[in-house]
């Protein structure tokens, strides 16, 4: 019984490919796979996606003006706006009470300013979910995990894109 149980623990927290430790990662094909940092990096590259950490801009109606972010967290604060838009409507209609002036990488994850803040808790909530979402995803390629520390953990990178060298026009 023990055993069977010490054999379950690791399987569940360990990589699919190399057994290195790992975190349940969403592919790009919509498919869940425990991955280390390293293997699901090579995943990404087999299937196309690149991973940068250059930003690309990103609109909404709630955002007084376009947002750069870096690609690995892109999907998440999509994620998150589609949701607090949502509940806006259903509460009222009126986008107009919340304006994002900016989302940018804080000391350890993602930090919201707002402009104008009349939904309370539901921007409350927003903030929550951002920080906790993005406080272990890697802002290069979206890798769910433990952050390298050291010199890269203020960049928000996964061990492997910390091995990486940096280039000009690099975020953070």
């Amino acid at each position: 019984m023990v055993a069977s149980r010490i054999s379950e623990l690791k399987m569940n927290t360990t990589c699919e490919t190399c057994s290195n430790a790992a975190f349940l990662q969403l592919l790009t094909d919509g498919s869940e796979s425990r991955l280390c940092s390293y293997c699901y990096n090579i995943q990404i590259k087999k299937d196309g996606e690149q991973t940068s950490l250059k930003t690309t801009p990103l609109t909404s109606d709630l955002f007084v003006r376009d947002i750069h972010l870096p690609v690995g967290w892109r999907s998440v604060v999509e994620d998150e706006l589609g949701h607090l838009q949502n509940k806006l409507i259903k509460k009222g209609g009126d986008l107009s009470c919340v304006q994002i002036s900016n989302i940018r990488p804080g000391e350890r994850a993602l930090e919201v300013e707002f402009l104008r803040d009349a939904a309370g808790q539901l921007t409350q909530e927003f903030r929550d979910r951002l920080w906790s979402e993005t406080e272990r995803k890697c802002m290069r390629c979206g890798h769910t995990g433990e952050k390298c520390r050291g010199a890269a953990y203020g960049r928000h990178l996964c061990v492997y894109c910390a091995s990486l060298p940096r280039m000009s026009g690099d975020y953070g």
